[in-house]
Formats: C-alpha cells, structure tokens, sequence
C-alpha cells in the first residue's frame, strides 16, 4: 500500500493511504512535481516482465573513419631532392546509451588528426650529406554527452541554474534515482582535447675511408590544451 507522507503523523495505518479516481494506491497527478513527470516521461516503457530489470535494450555502437595520406616527391638536381607529405583522419565514435534518449552514458566523439612532414635532403659533396626534417601533428578530439552543445533540456524541462548560456553548461543535468538506469548529460561532458606536436631536426654526415661522423640535432615540442568541467550541468540523487 501507499500512504500520504503528507498526513496525520505517527504509525503508517493513521496515514490516508493514496486514492485517486476511486483506485487505491494511486498518486493523485496534483501531487506529483510536474519536473519529476517530466523526467519520468523520458524512461522508455518496460519490455520485458516484472517489476524490475524488465527494460532490455540492444544498442549498437557507430564508428566512422575518413583518412587519407598523401605524398610529393621532387628532384631539384642532382644534389637537392625534397618530400612532403600530408596525413588526416577524421573519426566519429557513437556510443549509445543504456536507454534510447537522455541516458548519462551516451557519448560521442569525434577524433579529427593532421599530419605534415618535410624533407630535404642536400649532397655537398661525395662524402658529406646534409638531411633536413620537419614536421607538424594536430589532434584535435572532442567528447560530447546527450543534448550537447545545441540544447537546454534542464530549462526545458524546469530545473532552475542549471543551463547558464554557454556551451559547457548544455544539455540535461544528471539525475541519478535508486532503481532506474541515470539520464541526463554526463559527469565531465564536453570535453575538448587539442595535442601538437612540433619536430625539427637536422643532420650532416660525413664519410672518410671506414669511418663515418653524424652531426645534428633534433627538437620536439608538445602541447596539451584540455577544456572540462566536472558536473557543468549539475548533478541530483
């Protein structure tokens, strides 16, 4: 049976149990949170027998990847000879949550790489040989949760300070009930990683009879830009 919380206090049976349209244990819709009616309409209908454990859902994972290399070869004469070459890739990761819309483990990623490299190389004579690399490469990797960036599900639905304008803060805050799978945009969510690498490098080799002399230098510089906030939506149990 279901009581009123809201009535006469001390044992459960001085309680008026729920009624509503003449049935028993019924919560009238008048007290029911018109946000909690909201974000209960967003769980699918059971699928499956019982009580509990009765939503069963298959979700299929997506990926795509888009890459290219490319490669230039020239001769400039007989002592000067260079390449370049050009790599990307451009993937996108679905994975889709435990239920169809709004569930908290959603995610989808799109991973977008460049690659650039250089090469001279230059003969000074028969014996000594100059070899110039440099190179570039971007990683740029986003990861988004249900809803972002383009939607304000919280204040949509209601719920007050939870959408606050900018891009972090899009989506549905997470709500976390005992009993159902959670559902809203995530912990962390979005989260933008930028990586790049810069390389440079140079060497001379010099032979005479047996015996061969490298002389040069390499220089690598990397460079992480991460941008995350943990809960930026809110977080409600």
């Amino acid at each position: 049976n279901i009581y009123n919380p809201l009535g006469t206090l001390g044992s459960t049976a001085a309680r008026p149990q729920f009624s509503y349209n003449g049935t028993l244990n019924v919560i009238p819709p008048s007290l029911i949170s018109p946000i909690a009616q909201k974000l209960l309409a967003i769980y699918p209908a059971p699928n499956a027998p019982g009580l509990a454990n009765n939503y069963i859902s298959q979700p299929m994972r997506s990926y795509r990847s888009d890459k290219g290399d490319y490669k230039f070869d020239h001769t400039l004469s007989s002592a000067d000879a260079y390449s370049v070459g050009f790599s990307f890739e451009n993937a996108n990761n679905i994975l889709p949550g435990m239920i169809p819309e709004w569930s908290s483990n959603y995610q989808n990623t799109y991973n977008n790489a460049r690659h650039v490299a250089i090469n001279e190389n230059h003969i000074f004579s028969n014996n000594t040989v100059n070899q110039l690399t440099v190179g570039y490469n971007r990683v740029y990797a986003f990861t988004l949760a249900a809803g972002q960036p383009d939607t304000q599900k919280s204040k949509e639905l209601g719920i007050p300070n939870s959408n606050l304008g900018d891009y972090l803060s899009t989506g549905l805050a997470t709500i976390s009930m005992t009993g159902l799978h959670s559902i809203g945009s995530g912990w962390v969510d979005p989260i933008v990683l930028i990586t790049n690498v810069f390389h440079y490098a140079d060497n001379v080799s010099y032979v005479h009879g047996r015996h061969t002399l490298n002389i040069g230098f390499a220089m690598r510089a990397n460079q992480l830009n991460t941008v995350f906030t943990y809960q930026p939506v809110g977080a409600m149990s």
